[in-house]
């Protein structure tokens, strides 16, 4: 319960305790105060549970707010990734070259073609990078 709300609840029980100080006829006066008690006691669970439901807007929002954060920065490690490929292409091309010619030089060595395929295969994963195309429309 805020402070705010501590205060309207003490008004409210001190206005009804003033109840008992007015002209009303003594059966009025109970009646009301009746009536009165009866909606402090809903009251009070109904702000216990708005609360409650403001603690979890809270909690919620800050965990938004702390995966935008995470999103921001996978995103931009997403971005740079092409820019980290430089060494890894020219190791690939390299080995490649290197793969080509020793096929020439062994006559067509059947271990070669597949070597040379799972370079290529490899390479296709890291530079696809579909996966990532959503990361910044958020």
């Amino acid at each position: 319960m805020t402070a705010d709300e501590r205060t309207l609840f003490s008004n409210l029980r001190k206005q009804r305790d003033d109840l008992a100080k007015s002209k009303l006829p003594a059966a009025d006066k109970a009646v009301l105060q009746k009536s009165v008690d009866a909606f402090i006691t809903e009251a009070t669970k109904i702000v216990a549970v708005h609360t409650e439901l403001l603690k979890k807007l809270e909690s919620q929002q800050a965990e938004r707010k702390a995966l935008d954060a995470k999103d921001k920065a996978l995103f931009a490690a997403a971005k740079a990734f092409p820019g980290k490929l430089g060494a890894v292409t020219a190791k690939k091309n390299g080995a490649l070259v290197s793969l080509a010619d020793a096929r020439k030089k062994a006559g067509g060595d059947a271990s070669i073609g597949p070597l040379m395929a799972t370079i290529q295969d490899l390479n296709m994963k890291w530079i696809d990078l579909s996966p990532f195309q959503d990361l910044g429309d958020g």
